[in-house]
Formats: C-alpha cells, sequence, structure tokens
C-alpha cells in the first residue's frame, strides 16, 4: 500500500533540508543582489562623469571644481546656482551627493566621489570606480553617548566618549560639570552644529526639565531660559579633552557678574577644533570667550566672535587669564567687540598664538604680562585698539600663507596632530574655516619619492596645492604642466610656520595668474631658506604686503634663484621691495629675465632686488618694460653693500636711479639705457640697438663663452633672424663645439 503523504519525521527533515539551503543561499543570494546594486550605481557614476565630461568638452574653457549635496533624493540643497544645476543632469532617483574635479583644461573629471542608492563611490580617471573609503551617503559621527542619556542614566564612570547633537546635549554636559564631574580622562565632542536661537538645535524648545537655568526665579522653557537674564551655565573645571569636531556653537549667551567666566569657566584639559560664532558673554574678572580661566589647559584651533565683556579685569576675546603651563595656540578671532584684549588679558609663563582679524578692542591685541612666556600674534591694522601690540598687518582677502605661522593651516598638514587645521571654506570662498582631518582628510598624492632622481611631480592645480603639505621637508619637487592659478586659491610652498625644505624645478614651464597677499616675507616662498628655485617663468603674478620684505619670487633669499623669467609682475611692499627679492640675505639671484611694476612706500625698492648684504650676489639679470616706485627706487638693485651686481635695464621707468644707491666694495657692472626714464642715470649709459648681446656680454652670461657660471641657464638671441634676446637653458639647447 502507497504511502499517501509525508510522516512527521520526514516533514521535518524537509524543513530542515531547505533550512539549510536557505542559510546557504540567502547570503549568497543577499551578495548578488548587493553586487549587482552597486554595479548599477556604478554604472551610473559612469553616465554621470561621461556627461559632465560631454558638457565640459563643449564649453569655453570647461568648468572648474563643484560640490552639489542633495539631501533627499532629488532634492538640492540650497543655495546651489541654476549654471550648477545645468552641469549634472538625471532623470528619476538620482545621487544624493556629487563631488567633482576637473582636470587644468577643464576638459574632462580628474576625479569624484558620489553617493548614489546607498553606495559611496570614488572616481578617478585612471582606474574607474570603487566603492568609496570614506562614507559619503552620510556624515562621520563621532563614537560616544548622547551627553543627556549619560545624565538621566547616572553612567557617567562607564562612558568615555560623550557626544553633543542637540542644545539639551550640551546643557547636560554643563549640569554635569557644575556637579562636580571633570572629564578628566574623558572626551567631549561636538556632533553637530548647534544655534541657541534656533529652535531646530533643540530636542524640544520649550523643554522644562532643566529648572530655573537663567536664575530669574521661574521655570520656564529651554530656549527662554538659555537666552534671557543670566543665560547658559559655564561648564565648570575642564579636565578632558572637548573635540569640536569642526563644528559650530552659535549665539551662547552667559550674563554672570561672576569671576572666571567663559564657555568653560576653568580649563585644566584641552578645547581644540570649535567655532564660537556671535557669543555674548559677561563676567566680572577673568573672563573670555572660550576660558575664563585656562590654568594649565590648552585651547586650540578655535574660531571666536561676538562680544565679551567684564565688570572688573582680564577680559579677553579668547582667554581672560592664563598662567605657566597655559596655552592659546591657533586661534582666530574675528568680528570681536571685547571690554579688554583681543586675544588673552593676562598670560604669564604661556604660549599664545593666534590672529585677531576684526572687530573692537578697548585696550590691546593680546597679553598684558608675558613674562617668559612665547607670543606670536598678528594684529589687524582694521581692529579698533585702545593700545595696539602685536605684529600689526593689513588684511586683505588670501591671507592663509601669512596665517600660517599663527595658525595650523593646510599648508604643512596638520603640523600639530590636533586632527584640526583652518582652510578656505571652499575654492570660491576667502572665508577662513577650521576643518577635520576625519571629516576632510588631508591628502597627499604626488608621483615620486621627493629624491633628485625621483622628484615629486606637480602636475596640476591640485598637486601643487598638495605640494604645500610637505613644504618644509627636505624633498625635490618638479613642475612638468603649465599651471593657471586664475580664481584658485594660492597656497606657498614656503611661509614662516612652514619655511621652505625643498628645492623646486620648474622644468621652464609657466605659473600664471598668481595673486599673494601678506603680512610680512611676502612671495611665491616667504623666504628660500637656503635652498634653490630655479627654471620658472612667472606670468601675471601680483604680490602685495603692508610691511617689508616683499619679491615676487621669495620675500627674502638665502639659497638660489636662477633661470626665471617673469613678464606682468605687479609687486608692492614697505621697504626692501623687490621684482624677484625683497631681501637678499647673502643668497644668490642669477640668469633672470624682469618686467612689470614694484613699488614700496619706504626705502630699499629695486626692479630685481630691494636690499642685499656682502656675500649676496645679483648676476646676469635683465631688466625691461620696468616701472619701480619708491623713495630710493632703483633699476635692480636699490641698497646692495659690499655685494655684487650685474645686469642690464633696457627700458622702462625708474623713480631714482639706474643703480644702487650704497655699493661700498661691491662689484658693480650695470648698464642702463638711454630710453629708460630714470631721476640719476648712475651706471653704465648706452643706447640700446638691434644686436646686443655683445655689449650686454659683460653683465649677463651669454652664449659667447658658453656658461661661465655652470648654473645651466644662459641668455643668447631667440633665432639666427631675431634680435630679441631671451633666457635659454643648456638643457634645451646645449652649447656644443664642433671645429676640428
Amino acid at each position: 500500500m502507497k504511502k499517501k503523504g509525508f510522516t512527521l519525521i520526514e516533514l521535518l527533515a524537509v524543513i530542515i533540508i531547505l533550512a539549510i539551503l536557505a542559510f546557504i543561499l540567502i547570503p549568497i543570494i543577499q551578495d548578488l543582489i548587493a553586487n549587482a546594486r552597486y554595479g548599477a550605481a556604478a554604472n551610473s557614476v559612469m553616465n554621470y562623469v561621461n556627461a559632465a565630461n560631454t558638457q565640459a568638452a563643449v564649453e569655453a574653457g570647461g568648468f572648474e571644481e563643484y560640490k552639489l549635496n542633495l539631501p533627499e533624493e532629488n532634492e538640492l540643497e540650497s543655495g546651489v546656482t541654476d549654471e550648477e544645476l545645468d552641469k549634472i543632469k538625471y532623470k528619476g532617483k538620482g545621487p544624493t551627493y556629487i563631488y567633482l574635479h576637473f582636470s587644468d583644461d577643464g576638459k574632462v573629471v580628474d576625479e569624484g566621489r558620489f553617493c548614489i542608492w546607498g553606495y559611496s563611490i570614488d572616481y578617478n580617471n585612471i582606474d574607474g570606480t570603487s566603492k568609496g573609503a570614506i562614507d559619503y551617503c552620510s556624515d562621520p559621527e563621532p563614537e560616544g553617548v548622547l551627553s543627556c542619556d549619560v545624565l538621566n542614566n547616572n553612567a557617567y564612570n562607564d562612558t568615555t566618549n560623550f557626544v553633543i547633537k542637540t542644545i539639551e546635549d550640551l546643557v547636560c554636559i554643563s549640569e554635569m560639570s557644575n556637579s562636580g564631574k571633570s572629564f578628566q580622562d574623558k572626551k567631549v565632542y561636538l556632533a553637530k552644529n548647534i544655534d541657541f536661537n534656533n529652535n531646530s538645535s533643540y530636542s524640544n524648545p520649550n523643554g522644562t526639565s532643566f529648572g530655573d537655568i537663567n536664575g530669574n526665579g521661574e521655570v520656564e522653557g529651554l530656549k527662554t531660559e538659555l537666552t534671557t537674564e543670566k543665560g547658559f551655565k559655564p561648564i565648570a573645571t575642564f579636565k578632558g579633552t572637548f573635540e569640536g569636531y569642526a563644528k559650530k556653537i552659535s549665539n551662547l549667551m552667559i550674563n554672570r557678574p561672576q569671576d572666571n567666566i567663559g564657555f568653560v569657566s576653568v580649563n585644566n584639559g584641552i578645547i581644540r577644533g570649535l567655532t564660537l560664532a556671535n557669543v555674548d558673554i559677561t563676567g566680572a574678572n577673568r573672563v573670555g570667550g572660550v576660558v575664563g580661566n585656562n590654568r594649565g589647559g590648552t585651547v586650540n584651533e578655535i574660531i571666536i566672535s561676538g562680544k565679551v565683556k567684564g565688570t572688573g579685569s582680564e577680559v579677553a576675546g579668547v582667554v581672560g587669564y592664563q598662567y605657566g603651563g597655559g596655552n592659546v595656540l591657533s586661534a582666530y578671532v574675528k568680528d570681536i567687540e571685547v571690554a579688554g584684549a583681543g586675544m588673552v588679558a593676562n598670560g604669564w609663563y604661556s604660549t599664545v598664538k593666534g590672529v585677531v582679524e576684526s572687530g573692537t578692542v578697548a585696550w590691546r591685541c593680546t597679553n598684558q604680562n608675558s613674562g617668559s612666556a612665547t607670543v606670536v600674534t598678528y594684529c589687524s591694522t582694521n581692529v579698533s585698539y585702545g593700545e595696539a601690540e602685536g605684529s600689526l598687518y593689513t588684511p586683505s582677502e588670501y591671507m592663509l600663507n601669512t596665517y600660517d605661522r599663527v595658525l595650523d593651516t593646510y599648508i604643512g598638514g596638520d603640523n600639530d596632530n590636533s586632527g584640526y587645521y583652518f582652510d578656505y571654506a571652499g575654492n570660491n570662498s576667502s572665508d577662513i574655516v577650521i576643518k577635520s582631518t576625519e571629516l576632510s582628510p588631508i591628502k597627499f598624492t604626488l608621483k615620486g619619492s621627493g629624491t633628485v632622481e625621483d622628484p615629486y611631480i606637480i602636475d596640476s592645480y591640485k598637486h601643487f596645492k598638495e605640494a604645500t603639505i610637505k613644504s618644509n621637508g627636505n624633498y625635490v619637487f618638479k613642475i612638468t604642466e603649465d599651471i593657471d592659478f586664475d580664481g584658485k586659491h594660492f597656497y606657498s610652498l614656503g611661509t614662516l610656520g612652514n619655511p621652505l625644505g625643498s628645492n623646486i624645478n620648474g622644468d621652464m614651464h609657466t605659473l600664471s595668474n598668481i595673486v599673494i597677499e601678506g603680512a610680512e616675507n611676502t612671495g611665491f616662498v616667504t623666504h628660500t631658506n637656503g635652498h634653490t628655485i630655479e627654471g620658472i617663468k612667472f606670468d601675471n603674478i601680483k604680490v602685495s604686503a603692508n610691511n617689508s620684505n616683499v619679491g615676487a619670487v621669495a620675500g627674502s633669499n638665502t639659497g638660489t634663484i636662477k633661470g626665471i623669467i617673469i613678464t606682468n609682475a605687479s609687486v608692492s611692499g614697505v621697504s626692501k621691495v623687490g621684482g624677484v627679492v625683497g631681501n637678499n640675505n647673502t643668497g644668490t639671484v642669477n640668469e633672470v629675465i624682469m618686467s612689470g611694476k614694484v613699488s614700496g612706500t619706504g626705502n630699499d625698492i629695486g626692479g630685481v632686488v630691494g636690499y642685499q648684504n656682502g656675500n649676496s650676489y645679483t648676476t646676469s639679470v635683465y631688466v625691461k618694460d620696468i616701472e619701480v616706485i619708491g623713495n630710493e627706487g632703483a633699476g635692480i638693485v636699490s641698497d646692495g653693500w659690499y655685494s655684487t651686481i650685474k645686469g642690464v635695464i633696457e627700458s622702462g621707468k625708474v623713480s631714482v636711479r639706474c643703480a644702487n644707491e650704497n655699493a661700498g666694495s661691491a662689484t658693480d657692472i650695470t648698464y642702463c639705457s638711454s630710453t629708460v626714464e630714470v631721476g640719476d642715470r648712475t651706471g653704465i649709459a648706452y643706447t640700446p640697438g638691434e644686436y646686443m648681446i655683445n655689449l650686454y656680454d659683460r653683465a649677463l652670461d651669454t652664449y659667447i663663452g658658453g656658461d661661465n657660471d655652470n648654473s645651466g641657464y644662459y641668455f643668447d638671441y631667440e633665432s639666427d633672424d631675431s634680435n630679441n634676446i631671451v633666457l635659454v637653458r643648456t638643457k634645451d639647447k646645449p652649447i656644443t663645439f664642433t671645429l676640428s
């Protein structure tokens, strides 16, 4: 007799087998689905890239780097222009994040990042697409426990990382600190931007669970409590690390006529990576926008703006008072109104570094009594001071290279390893902001190893910028393509904060449309620091500073600058201003062509070098179409005691004289053309003609006699039928002797 069904045991066996098969197959199927979805997303990325390349190719000059953020599918973030919208078009479900960077000629996408259909995808024009190392589909957030969860659950001792996402979380930190919790050996992370005036920054702006914070005797909604009467209660004694995470706290209000008042009352820990915007803080003595009393603590990578007032003494924009061991490093003060000092009111035996850029300061820029402190502070002339101190400077639009001396910027990378650095907010913005190395990594992608045999290759604006990360290392950089800086920020390969530590070989390529603005030692590099810069053509370079030591190539030179061609230059400063070098201090400048305008309001203004001392050389320089304006304006070197000067001034206008004012026992061979408009025709007067290289051979290293100084460069006619004199590299046009 046949069975009409499964026995219970057989049925259970079938179920078990199916379960095992499902256990095995479901992950495989899920992987197949995920791989198919990723493949489809990667194909879509290529479609976007190809569409962008097609459009860029037909646009005049292509278009620049840009970023689109789409918080929700098909919804663009407000502020994106119609022009940007037109650059990428899609139908149906679109990406939530697009970042594209185009090649220098604007014709092809060089690299890109996408969040599409939940996949983070990197793109580059060599390897195509791959899953991104960083999750572009959501901002990375610090790991930890929400501060209010810790407070409410009484788990303080078991928590290492405290996270702030709302104003309630910040108030919970204040509550814990004011009940005796110091956060020693713990970290507090600000994970979101919060604004005390914005309801969206609160979990519940009308909540009353924190009681009468503002001290008016009534329990009101939290937003009212924090924005009226006494306002926010400062974080008390803090011994942990407050990680600002490159986020911002806006419209913080504290009105408490007590001592040690600030965002943090007393700091024994670290506060960093934080922007405090438009604060309104009032206390009695030891009042600061960030910390009232910095007792052995560190405040660094900070931006502060707003009002800070006190009824007593030691009131300042950043820290009211600090004593030995306390440090304020990399502080950026702007739009400040302080009834005291701009940065630190009293900082005995401590360190203070930063910028006071704009606002009103009732007293002075920085601390009153420094003792044996290290104080390096830039104080803007745009700030109204009761008594100005620090290094006075005039701010301009692009100051990151200058600020690198007192702020930890993108240049040189994250020098203090704090996890934060200062940079421009974007390519089209001059606003300086704090960035996080976690959220905005600093990448170095140059080919090569930085040696003479295998130099780091600079072949685009992107790679020029990245080169500055290693500016103070002992490397060799080689420029292999022309680079146009028009509309782009210039990042210097050598600043006062990260001095040039490398040799730069331009390989006779052109760097054009560079704008450099500074405060002191200003130029393509601030100073050569004993190294060599050679083989670069600069076209349309503008360098300006309201101070001394200003030059197109270097503010000051202790190394060698050679094989340089400068056209359409504009160089301006106060004193020691030169078309090539401001202050040539035991340095060498030779085989140079210079044309453009050089001006200064003080002394020592020269077409090539402003000032040089003994054992310095400015030789084989060819100056034409020059305009030099200054009290001691000279065609080549304005002041060159006991040094060597050789060159030709062929055409232009010089306010005072052709040759240097005080030669001492210098060697000075300067030809000064009769066509040059000059107040005092010093030097060797001559009338230029068509073919002058035989005459110039006395002052220039020409084809005649070969490369006499073995610099690798010499002057010659452009061609056999041309009288145009050009600078030639022996590598490109070797001098050979073939007579038998």
